[in-house]
Formats: structure tokens, sequence, C-alpha cells
């Protein structure tokens, strides 16, 4: 790490009422996540004791944000333009949100951390959550109800801002490339593809005999992936379309709580890192099927829809966003069928590996080394286990019964 470096960052952050720094004294760093709670980048927990100008000691803490050092990891994170997004979201896209949240008076908390500062295109310095009691949920337990309808509010509203910005013209939908997941042939093989294919050979020789259609479909939405998400995600202007978050799973929020009790009282998304310009239901159906309990989304997904929808709609109006085009609960509810072929392939892909028990249930590096057979970073015993079964089986009826697969 750089000394030189972070000292210029924090010298820049001025702090009410406390003289200006002068020295950075000492840095200890500490891995901020464990293995398998991160997959695309080095994430590091920072405490820095600073000398004061007026000769007194401070300590600052930060997170520091770094590309992998391995070639794997590093030319993946070139490919995808993961750290360009990330900072283009935190240096232009949330500070355009702020000015308009001060424009229209919303006095409410922001849904974001604070930028300490970047370096172009490999670091990113930011607020340490963690110092404002701010925690992430438990990403094998996944998220209760009472925290899916406090983030799926959150998350219109953060749409809301995006939409209006979008509306200006203050941020052009070609700012952010397309969601590389589904748009980027390498990418649709690694992430959905290969564990299409997988999840096929698992299920057919270890799920049992009643579950050979199952197979055959899974066969099937492998060799049919490529075109059915390359056609999913072209650009209509037609439909709303905001700033997605791109990555929206329980281990990119992280919950504040009413002290005392486990009551959600604030929200902030972190990792901007797959934002991307499309329509809203690219983030909520990632969000629904990543990130909450699957029983909690199959028996309240009308209602996690209509949490969505309402405070859509409340925010757009705050910001005089034309009334005639804000989306009304039917058209989330069709936009979101519409998409439906991507909720299954996060649910038996992304949803599969971040949810697992093991901390060591899929190598992104190693299959993105490994272009032919990207299959070989996948821990296939994810498939095979009752943790994953329990809580796909009725959702793997439900697609097929309704010719998702």
């Amino acid at each position: 790490m750089e000394a030189e470096w972070l000292e210029t960052l924090l010298k820049r952050e001025k702090k009410i009422g406390e003289p200006d720094i002068n020295c950075i004294l000492s840095v200890e760093q500490e891995p901020a996540v464990a293995k398998g709670e991160n997959f695309a980048s080095i994430i590091l927990r920072c405490k820095v004791v600073v000398v004061l100008t007026n000769g007194e000691k401070s300590t600052r803490y930060l997170i520091l944000k770094t590309i992998p050092e391995c070639s794997n990891g590093a030319a993946y994170c070139t490919e995808t333009s993961v750290f360009r997004n990330e900072i283009f979201v935190y240096a232009v896209v949330l500070k355009e949100m702020e000015v308009l949240m001060k424009e229209f008076n919303d006095n409410q908390e922001k849904l974001w951390c604070t930028l300490i500062g970047y370096r172009n295109y490999d670091r990113i310095a930011l607020q340490d959550l963690s110092n404002e009691n701010f925690t992430v949920m438990n990403r094998r337990e996944m998220l209760d109800l009472e925290h899916s309808l406090f983030a799926a509010r959150s998350l219109a509203r953060y749409h809301a801002l995006s939409a209006v910005l979008l509306k200006r013209s203050t941020i052009s939908p070609t700012d952010l490339g397309p969601l590389g997941l589904v748009s980027n042939e390498r990418m649709i093989d690694m992430f959905f593809v290969s564990f299409f294919s997988t999840l096929a050979e698992t299920v057919k020789n270890n799920w049992g005999p009643e579950w050979s259609q199952l197979a055959e479909r899974l066969h099937r939405a492998s060799q049919t992936a490529q075109s059915r998400y390359k056609e999913m995600v072209k650009f209509n202007e037609s439909r709303f379309n905001v700033i997605n978050h791109g990555d929206c799973w329980t281990n990119n929020m992280m919950f504040s709580h009413i002290p005392g009790t486990k009551k959600p009282s604030g929200i902030r998304f972190i990792d901007y890192q797959l934002s991307h310009c499309n329509s809203f239901a690219w983030d909520l159906t990632y969000f629904l099927y990543n990130s909450i309990r699957p029983n909690i989304r199959r028996a309240k997904y009308m209602d996690l829809l209509s949490a969505y929808q309402q405070s859509l709609q409340e925010y757009l109006t705050m910001y005089m966003y034309p009334s005639e085009e804000i989306p009304n609960l039917q058209n989330v509810v069709d936009e979101m069928e519409r998409l439906k072929f991507f909720g299954f392939g996060v649910l038996v892909s992304i949803h599969a590996f971040t949810s697992a028990e093991t901390g060591d249930s899929y190598d992104l590096f190693l299959a993105y080394g490994n272009e032919l057979n990207p299959a070989i970073g996948i821990n296939k015993d994810i498939f095979t286990c009752k943790f994953f079964r329990n809580k796909v089986e009725k959702d793997m009826l439900h697609f097929m019964k309704d010719g998702v697969i």
C-alpha cells in the first residue's frame, strides 16, 4: 500500500473542528471480508494513525479496494471494467444524486457510503461503514421479510434518483457499459452456461430419476442461454430504465438497526462494479433471487413488488418525474415476467455459490483463466447438498411448469 497516496487523500478530507493532517504515522490493515464473501476485489480495512498540524494524534478508518494481484484477476477486472464502473458511479453518479436530493430538500440519509478517493483504475478508498454501526447480514441465512421489504423500498428510491438524472440527461445511458453477465459471451459461459451444464449433470447423477426432466431442461437451457440473454438485455428506450446497482445481493447491502432490536433503520448499498443502465427489473430480479430467503420470496413475491412500486412512485413524484411515465404495479409485474429466465439463472448460478455453506464454492479467476472449460471453477458439491436442494426444488418445478426452462 502506498502511504503517500493515502496521505494525499486524507489531507483532502476535512473534519469539522479538527486541525488539518500533517502526516501519516502508521497504517494497519487486515482483510475486510473472509473468503467466500467477495469474489472480484481485494478488500482491506485500514486503520490509519495521523499526526495533526497541532501535533496531536488522530485515527482514521477506511476501506481500500484494489485489483487482485493474480494475472487472471487483473485481466478479469480489466476486461469487465469493474473498477472503471465503480469509480464512475462514486465520483459522478452518486455526487449528482446528492445534488438532486438537496434540490428537492430530501434530507433522508444517503443510500451509499462516502468516497474518500481513487486512482484510475485500480483502487478505491471508501468510508468504513462498520464504524457507523452498519453491518452485513449473513449471506447463508439471507434476508428475512422485514429486511427484504426495507431493501426493496430503498432500491426503488435509488432507482428514482437515477431515473431523474437520466431524464435530465445529467447521466447518459452510455456512460456505463451493458451488464456483462448477460451481454458478454465469455461471461455468459462463465456465470450461466457452465452452471446450467454442471447442475444438469449433477441432477441426472445425484437427484434421482424423478428429476430427469429437470436435467433435460437444464441441458436445453445451457444451449439457448447465449441467445436468450443477449436478446433480453438489448436496451429499449420505451422501458422504464434506471442506473442499476448491478450486484444487489446480501453482501452488498449494509444495514443499521434500531438500538436493542433487529429492526432495520438504515441501509447502504456498496460495490457498484456491475452498474449499468437498463430496465429497473434487472436489479429487482437479481435482488429477489439472490438475497431473499427463497421461501419468503415465493410466499411474498407480490408484496415485495408492491413495496418496490409504491416506493418508486412516491420518490418519482417527489422528484417531479412525469406521472404518466411512472410504472404501475402491473408494469412492474410484466417486466419481471419478461426477465424470469434471468431470475432462474441467478438462482441456480450466482445464488448457488454466493449463499453456499462453503467458502470455496466458486473460483472466479480459475474459471476466467480456462475459457474453454470455465466449469472447472465450480465446486460441484454445492449442487448435491440438501442446503441447496431444499431452497430451490420448488422453484425448479415452477420454472418448468411456466415454460421458463
